[in-house]
Formats: C-alpha cells, sequence, structure tokens
C-alpha cells in the first residue's frame, strides 16, 4: 500500500510540475504579444512575421513618399481601426504583427490574426479586402504574395565541387544583385570573399525574410536544403567565361531555407539594391496570379530601378509548371498551352510578366532548340524576352564545370543571361547601364521560329563546355 501511495504522489507531482510549466509559457506568450502589440510604430521589432505561420491577414502598405512618422502611424491606425471594426461584427479582436522594411519607412506590413473571445464560434470570418486608399490617396494596401522558387529540380548538393575563381579583380563601379535564397561560400574557393559588396555607409543589409529572430540584418548563408541561391550565384560568374575581372556581388537573402518569401521581402530588398546603385538584378523567383492588375509594391519599386539615371535591369525567370512532371524532358514536339503566360490561359507570374510594360525587366526561358520553349519553362511572344538554348547534352539540363549533377528550370536559365550582359558591361567600356539592350544584342540572336515563344523570337545561345 505504501508504494502504490508513493507511486501515486509522484505522479500528481508530475502533473503539477506539468501545469506549472503551461502557465509560464502561456504568461510568457501573452506577455511577449503584450510587448510587440504596444511597441510604438516608430520603433517596430525587426523579427516579428513569421513567414511559415498561417496568417489572417497580410498586407503590405505604401505610403507617400516623404510622408513623416506622425502621418504614417495616423495613417496605421486607421488600418488597424478597419480591421477591430470588421472582426467586432463577430466577436473577435485582431492580434497585430507589424513590420516596416528596416532601409525604407514607406513599406511596411501589418499581420493580423482573430483572436477568440467568449461564446463564439471557433471558427474565424473570412479576412477582409485591404482596404481603400487614404485620404488623399495617402496609402494604398494590398495584399502580400507568397513568392516561390522558380525551379524544377535542385542541384544535387554533394556533387558540388569548390567553385574556382580566376586571379580577382572587382570592379566596384558594377553591382550583380541575386534576389534568392543566400549564398553558401563553403562551395567556393576563399577568393568568393573578395567580390561580396559591404555598404561603406553603416551595416550592410543581406537579409530581407524576415523570419527568424536569430538571423541577422546582415545573415545570408544559404540555408536552403537544394541551395538554390548558390547554384544561381554559380551560373551567373561562370556566365562570365575566363574574366578576371568580376562585379561585386550583392546578396539579398529574400526567401527562407523553405523556399519561401513574400512581396514584402522582396520588395524591401530591391528598394535597398537601387539605394545602393546595383547594376543587375537577377530574379529567380515570383507568384503565380490570374489578377492581371499588377501588385502595387513589385510595380513602385521596378519603376523606381527603370527611372534611375542609370537603369536597374532585372532579369526575372519566366516559371515553370509546378512538379510532379510526367514526361522526360525534350521529348514534347511542340509547347504545351499549359506553359503560355497571358491569354488566352489567364496565367501570369510575377514580376516576370512586368516585362511587357517596363523596359528594363528582362524575362527568360529555356529552349529545347529552335522550335520551342523546354517543356515545363514557360512561355510567351508578350511577356518572355528571350530564351537560353543549350547546346549541352540534354537541351533543357545545365551542367555546369563545378556542379557534377544535371537540374532545369528557368530558374537557371535567367543567370546565364544576368552573367553575359555583365560581361559585356564590365569588358566594354561603351555598355552601360543605359545600353543594356545593346549589350544584349551583343549575345543574342532571333529565329523566325520563335516568334510565338519569345518576343521577336530572340535567344541566347550557349554550347557544349
Amino acid at each position: 500500500m505504501k508504494k502504490k501511495f508513493q507511486v501515486f504522489f509522484c505522479l500528481l507531482h508530475r502533473l503539477r510540475l506539468i501545469i506549472w510549466c503551461c502557465l509560464l509559457a502561456a504568461s510568457l506568450n501573452s506577455c511577449t504579444k503584450f510587448f510587440y502589440n504596444n511597441l510604438p510604430i516608430s520603433v517596430s521589432p525587426y523579427h516579428v512575421i513569421p513567414v511559415d505561420s498561417p496568417q489572417w491577414v497580410s498586407w503590405n502598405v505604401l505610403f507617400q513618399p516623404g510622408s513623416d512618422a506622425a502621418t504614417r502611424s495616423q495613417q496605421i491606425a486607421i488600418i488597424k481601426d478597419y480591421i477591430r471594426n470588421y472582426l467586432a461584427v463577430y466577436n473577435f479582436t485582431p492580434s497585430f504583427r507589424e513590420q516596416f522594411c528596416p532601409c525604407d519607412s514607406t513599406l511596411y506590413n501589418i499581420n493580423a490574426i482573430p483572436v477568440l473571445g467568449s461564446g463564439q464560434s471557433l471558427i474565424p470570418p473570412p479576412p477582409p479586402p485591404p482596404p481603400p486608399h487614404g485620404s488623399g490617396d495617402n496609402f494604398v494596401a494590398t495584399l502580400n504574395h507568397t513568392f516561390v522558387l522558380d525551379s524544377v529540380s535542385k542541384v544535387d548538393t554533394e556533387n558540388i565541387a569548390k567553385i574556382h575563381l580566376n586571379n580577382v579583380s572587382v570592379n566596384t563601379s558594377r553591382l550583380l544583385a541575386i534576389m534568392d535564397t543566400g549564398l553558401d561560400t563553403t562551395f567556393f574557393d576563399s577568393k568568393i570573399r573578395e567580390l561580396l559588396w559591404t555598404s561603406s555607409t553603416g551595416m550592410t543589409l543581406r537579409n530581407f525574410t524576415f523570419d527568424n529572430p536569430f538571423h541577422n540584418l546582415d545573415y545570408f548563408r544559404d540555408d536552403n536544403p537544394g541551395k538554390h541561391g548558390t547554384a544561381v550565384t554559380t551560373i551567373a560568374l561562370q556566365a562570365m567565361g575566363a574574366t578576371t575581372t568580376y562585379p561585386g556581388l550583392m546578396v539579398l537573402k529574400v526567401l527562407n531555407n523553405n523556399e519561401s518569401g513574400t512581396t514584402f521581402n522582396v520588395g524591401c530588398a530591391m528598394s535597398y539594391a537601387i539605394q545602393n546603385h546595383a547594376t543587375i538584378i537577377n530574379a529567380s523567383l515570383g507568384y503565380y496570379t490570374d489578377n492581371p492588375e499588377p501588385d502595387p509594391v513589385l510595380n513602385r519599386y521596378l519603376a523606381r530601378c527603370n527611372e534611375q539615371q542609370d537603369s536597374i535591369f532585372v532579369f526575372a525567370a519566366a516559371g515553370n509548371l509546378p512538379s510532379p512532371h510526367m514526361l522526360p524532358l525534350c521529348t514534347s514536339p511542340t509547347p504545351s498551352s499549359n506553359e503560355l503566360l497571358g491569354s488566352p490561359t489567364n496565367r501570369l507570374f510575377y514580376p516576370a510578366c512586368f516585362s511587357d510594360a517596363l523596359p528594363n525587366v528582362i524575362t527568360v526561358t529555356g529552349l529545347r532548340g529552335l522550335s520551342g520553349s523546354c517543356i515545363y519553362q514557360n512561355y510567351s511572344s508578350r511577356y518572355v524576352s528571350l530564351g537560353v538554348k543549350n547546346d549541352q547534352q540534354s537541351c533543357c539540363i545545365f551542367t555546369l564545370s563545378s556542379i557534377h549533377m544535371g537540374f532545369e528550370g528557368s530558374s537557371f536559365a535567367t543567370p546565364v543571361v544576368s552573367g553575359k550582359v555583365m560581361w559585356a558591361m564590365l569588358n566594354h567600356p561603351g555598355v552601360t547601364a543605359l545600353t543594356v539592350r545593346q549589350a544584349l544584342n551583343t549575345v543574342t540572336q532571333k529565329a523566325s521560329t520563335l516568334i510565338n515563344v519569345t518576343k521577336d523570337g530572340t535567344f541566347l545561345q550557349i554550347g557544349r563546355n
């Protein structure tokens, strides 16, 4: 009997300990929510938007350039009241999380989650539409689209050898910005550090993912298992050939280790690239939509790239069909209508489809030959600027010298063009950012048979290794 009582009291003690821990955790969580929700707008914490958490409302807000802190606070209060009043009808209250872009106070994100009250349904109401513009069009609120990697197959990272760079000379007037999952420098020899651009006016921002409180603003490691950003960077550098002069490399980590990011991440990084005079931006990513209205955040920053004294050109991947893929590569006799962007499919991929309106957006796809696009990769005579014709062993797979396994997708066709155009700008003094189109003409050709696949049948050809 004594032993039974001992067991009973032992279990009771463990139960009390578990209850105490739960109460402590709930208390800490409540304190954390109180802290975040009561911070002044001007000092919103840096990492408060978990990209992978369920988001009932996630809106990007664009303020008018030049608006002061008081004006922005007032307009944020209008947005919060809009959400509160909407939820009050259903007896819910919102829990807010918010974030200003650390390099641009005119770009803000607000995240709201319905908090349960007493006596109402456990099912929250559907989210409201973004609020209408403020008085005098002081702000624009829009959905925060989820960006994904524009890739089909990932690199087998175990088969990546050390990537060798020639005797490095860096032309600091040329900056190649890579918006991706980051860069893993361990795949390169030590010279890669000489290429990494750093700010001369303060801390260098490289991390725009905002989803991990332990990653600082300058964190840029490619923690994606497929090393997507590292592969894209490798292709861009190798496309420059046997050059000994490289551009500065601006690493902009906008996608996390789960290959996830948002319009807010991309817009904030693009603003930083503009402020620091990037020459070329490579964007092997995007989001799908059937909405013909362009996203205001992307529209603002892509247009600003175009308006710079030396236009910043953005090379964007055309996108791919989602996996799984049932047919082998290079076997489709004609491009599938499923891969067509725009009319009549009403299938749009951004930022790629901005090429129709902005001359500085160059959209790239892969070609299986001069008869059409690679299977699974998007094409369009309206939105796709050019194709990359690969004369390697398999037309739609890249097998560069430092990477021992093939991989494919328009993600990897895009940096081929970024790298070749950057090479032309480094090696021909007359080629400036204003004449990138001229540089493109020196590395591309035209084929009338591609007239329905790319604009004017334009393509770039790369040879066997």
